[in-house]
């Protein structure tokens, strides 16, 4: 299987232009996008999702904005371009399946919590799982993931001892990575 090549994925320019729905990722070389989102339900992300996250990265730290990779409902996967400190997701979105942090910050917001147990469906974020992509130096990143309730589905939404904006939720960590951010 090839690899996506970089050059072939949004650049900063074209994600604003693309306003609320960003830009529409092709499909992934493998071509096998039930694999991909399966492999979002383990510790071992999808070679095409670990391509998707780096490219993340680098788009958090040139825009210096929170990006979001979202599934809509017409199954097509979009990468969508917020502030500072959110993404307003856009309409008829069926999956948020990622997020990242241009500070690094390390947990889930306690608003994020809200926004993902208000998804239509139960494990909207791929049965109950989530992923953040967290800025943590000029050329580095990590990746970590949340999982929901197994019986509720929900993400818990207890407020951090002393930091009521975040969710109290420890999330894992998967990978630390270096590369293809801007120096």
């Amino acid at each position: 299987m090839s690899e996506w090549p970089s050059e072939s994925w949004p650049t900063a320019n074209e994600l604003v232009q693309g306003g609320e729905y960003g830009v529409t990722l092709g499909v992934p070389p493998s071509h096998d996008l039930a694999a991909m989102e399966q492999s979002l339900t383990h510790n071992q992300p999808h070679k095409d999702a670990f391509a998707v996250f780096a490219a993340m990265a680098r788009l958090t730290a040139e825009m210096k904005v929170e990006i979001a990779w979202v599934r809509r409902k017409t199954a097509k996967y979009h990468l969508v371009a917020g502030d500072k400190g959110a993404v307003t997701y856009p309409r008829m979105t069926d999956a948020i399946i990622a997020h990242s942090h241009p500070a690094g910050a390390q947990r889930l917001g306690a608003n994020e919590v809200k926004v993902f147990n208000r998804l239509e469906r139960p494990y909207a974020c791929l049965q109950g799982h989530h992923w953040l992509v967290c800025l943590t130096g000029p050329n580095s990143w990590r990746l970590l993931k949340a999982t929901a309730d197994a019986a509720t589905k929900k993400f818990d939404e207890t407020p951090a001892v002393g930091q009521p904006n975040c969710s109290a939720q420890a999330l894992e960590l998967i990978i630390e990575a270096i590369a293809g951010l801007p120096k």
